[in-house]
């Protein structure tokens, strides 16, 4: 960076970025418009473009307050996941550069993943101008694994009917079937849908946005972690009902999934859906099921 540019207020040039399609998937060609205007000045060296996915996690920070108390607090920090950039020409006017998006990237999932398309003009000795432009990664729902884990339970509750995965926005429809082995009196039954953040303080490497298998990772190993569980959405299926042994019932329902966030991962965290249907009762524990959602 060049101090008279910075005294003088230069920064040698203007780019601007046009992404096209402004949302794209795994293994696909992005086409980044590079339009270099107000001309280059002579410590113009190169024209860059590229893009970038930055991961976002949560960690426990602990410090001393002035009673030299003990305090802790959650602090954001980012992690670059991926990038990659490639030379442009250097000139001014309009320009096209292709991008091609590997099969391994993680897809966009509110401030926890995030994609940006930029272009850049390196100046030696001098301030380099970069313009960024954000754009979304989706997976198709067709590339999905179409395996799901097992949705029964011991106390007689299954969710039946459950696809594997669902578009942020769709309907979710399936069926909870009932079949107690003993009486149960329920306050009400309800289907809740939960979006759940897992964040680590220690990376792992050893992660798939939708194997889980940086979930399970958990169970062995000492990494400090923090999770936040939001219950998105909840429908309400029937009010105060008693379920009797032998007698089986299934109860249809629908719930719309909302714009939260699809399911996602990165080395520090992972986005992950479940769908839950529970038997609530008074002064006693509640019966519940759940299963693993794919939100895309």
């Amino acid at each position: 960076m060049g101090i008279m540019d910075r005294l003088q207020g230069r920064s040698g040039g203007k780019i601007q970025v046009y992404v096209e399609p402004r949302e794209a998937g795994p293994g696909t060609a992005m086409s980044l418009r590079l339009v270099v205007v107000d001309g280059l000045d002579d410590k113009a060296r190169a024209v860059v473009a590229g893009v970038t996915c930055t991961g976002r996690y949560l960690v426990e920070e602990r410090d001393r307050d002035s009673n030299d108390n003990i305090v802790t607090r959650e602090v954001w920090r980012d992690v670059q996941v991926y990038e990659h950039g490639q030379s442009a020409e250097l000139r001014t006017g309009e320009q096209v550069v292709k991008i091609f998006l590997p099969d391994h990237v993680q897809p966009t999932s509110s401030d926890i993943v995030t994609w940006e398309a930029w272009g850049r003009i390196d100046r030696e000795h001098g301030i380099d101008v970069i313009e960024r432009v954000p754009f979304e990664v989706r997976v198709p729902i067709d590339r999905v694994p179409a395996t799901r884990q097992a949705d029964g339970t011991d106390d007689g509750l299954t969710l039946s009917g459950i696809p594997t995965a669902v578009a942020e926005g769709e309907t979710v429809q399936g069926r909870l079937v009932i079949d107690v082995p003993d009486e149960v009196k329920a306050r009400s039954v309800a289907v809740r849908l939960h979006r759940r953040v897992t964040f680590l303080a220690q990376a792992i490497n050893d992660y798939d946005v939708y194997s889980g298998s940086l979930t399970m990772s958990f169970f062995y190993s000492d990494v400090s972690r923090i999770t936040k569980d939001e219950q998105v959405a909840e429908v309400v299926l029937g009010g105060k009902a008693e379920f009797q042994p032998g007698r089986r019932q299934e109860i249809p329902f629908a719930i719309q999934v909302p714009r939260s966030g699809p399911t996602s991962s990165h080395p520090f965290a992972q986005v992950d859906w479940r769908l839950e249907a529970v038997l609530d009762r008074r002064l006693r524990d509640d019966k519940s099921v759940e299963t693993p959602l794919i939100v895309v």
